[in-house]
C-alpha cells in the first residue's frame, strides 16, 4: 500500500486568538483571515494545515491523514471495517471545510476522530508566504508529526498498524516525571522517522506535542530566538537519539506544546531495523527551561 502523510490537525484552545498569534508571530506560520470559525494556519501552499478552534479542552480535536489515491482510500475503509471500526463518508460540507476532494471519518480506540482525506487542494494563485520567512519541510513527508497519549496502546496499535498500515520505527523507554518508565512507540507512514508516536498515559488529554520541521539549522535558530524572547521555550535546543532531530520545544498559549526542528531522519523500509532505546531521549541538550532559566538534568553514570 502506498504511503500516507499527516495532512492536517484540528485542536481547541481556551486562548484561540493568542494561540493563533503565537503560531504566526513566533513560529512564522501563515495565519488566514476570515471565512471560517476559529483560525486556519498554513505551512505551505496547501489551503491549511492547522485549525485552531475555541474550546475548553486545549487538546487535539481531529487528525487528518492524506491518502494518495481513491483505491487506497477504499482499501483502508474496508480494512478498518473488517477490524470492527465504523467508517463513515464525509459530508460535502465537511469535505469543503477540510479543503479536500473526498474523505472518510473513523474513531480510534481512544475516541479520537481520524479523517482519511484524498485530493488535498492547494491555494492556486496564492503562494505560501511566512510572515518571517520560515521554510517548512512538508510535501511527501506531511505536515510533521503528532505525539498522543493513549489509554489503550494495544488497541491503537491495531488501529494504526493493521488498519492504516503504519510501520513501527522504534521504541523508547523514557522516564516520566513521576519516576515511572513509559514505552513510547514511534510509527511511520512515509519516509519521515515518525508521523505518530503513542505514549501510554491517562486521558482525557490526548495531545502531548506536535512537531513542525524547518529547512535549516538557521531557520530553527531564528525561531528559537523568537520563542525565547516570548518566554515560551520549555526545552532548549538539543538532538534526539532516535530520529536525529535537532529541535527545541515551546508552549503556545492554550498549553499547546510544539517541537520545532530540522534534519529529521528519513527511513528506507528495505534497510531499517527496529531498535529500542532507554533513558533520556536526547543525545545532548533539550534541557528544561523555566522562565528563562535552564534546569540542568543530571544523567546517571552508565554501569
Amino acid at each position: 500500500m502506498r504511503d500516507l502523510q499527516l495532512g492536517y490537525l484540528g485542536f481547541s484552545s481556551t486562548e484561540l486568538s493568542q494561540t493563533a498569534a503565537f503560531f504566526s508571530e513566533v513560529l512564522g506560520v501563515e495565519l488566514l483571515e476570515g471565512g471560517h470559525e476559529g483560525a486556519r494556519l498554513r505551512l505551505d501552499d496547501r489551503v491549511w494545515r492547522f485549525s485552531v478552534e475555541d474550546g475548553q479542552a486545549n487538546d487535539v480535536s481531529y487528525v487528518g491523514f492524506d491518502v494518495p489515491d481513491l483505491e487506497t482510500l477504499r482499501q483502508l475503509g474496508e480494512r478498518l471495517e473488517s477490524l470492527g471500526f465504523a467508517v463513515a463518508e464525509g459530508s460535502e460540507t465537511l469535505v469543503e471545510d477540510r479543503g479536500v476532494t473526498r474523505l472518510l471519518v473513523v474513531t480510534d480506540p481512544d475516541g479520537l476522530r481520524v479523517e482519511l482525506a484524498y485530493g488535498a487542494r492547494s491555494s492556486a494563485g496564492r503562494p505560501y508566504v511566512s510572515p518571517i520567512g520560515a521554510r517548512f519541510v512538508t510535501g511527501r513527508l506531511g505536515a510533521g508529526h503528532v505525539v498522543l497519549s493513549t489509554r489503550d496502546l494495544a488497541g491503537c496499535l491495531r488501529f494504526y498498524r493493521e488498519g492504516l498500515g503504519f510501520r513501527v520505527t522504534d521504541f523508547a523507554d523514557i522516564p516520566a516525571d513521576t519516576g515511572e518508565v513509559r514505552q513510547v512507540t514511534f510509527l511511520r507512514c512515509n519516509p519521515r522517522h515518525h508521523s505518530l508516536a503513542l505514549v501510554p498515559a491517562d486521558l482525557p488529554r490526548r495531545l502531548r506535542h506536535i512537531m513542525v520541521e524547518l529547512a535549516s539549522v538557521d531557520d530553527v535558530g531564528r525561531l528559537y530566538d523568537r520563542a525565547l524572547a516570548a518566554g515560551a521555550v520549555v526545552r532548549g535546543i538539543g538532538r534526539h537519539t532516535n530520529d536525529g532531530m535537532l529541535s527545541f520545544y515551546a508552549n503556545a498559549p492554550g498549553d499547546i506544546e510544539i517541537e520545532v526542528g530540522c534534519e529529521g531522519r528519513l527511513i528506507d523500509d528495505s534497510e531499517w531495523t527496529i531498535s529500542r532505546y532507554a533513558g533520556r531521549p536526547s543525545s545532548w541538550g533539550h534541557q528544561v527551561v523555566r522562565g528563562r532559566e535552564i534546569q540542568i538534568e543530571k544523567r546517571k553514570a552508565s554501569s
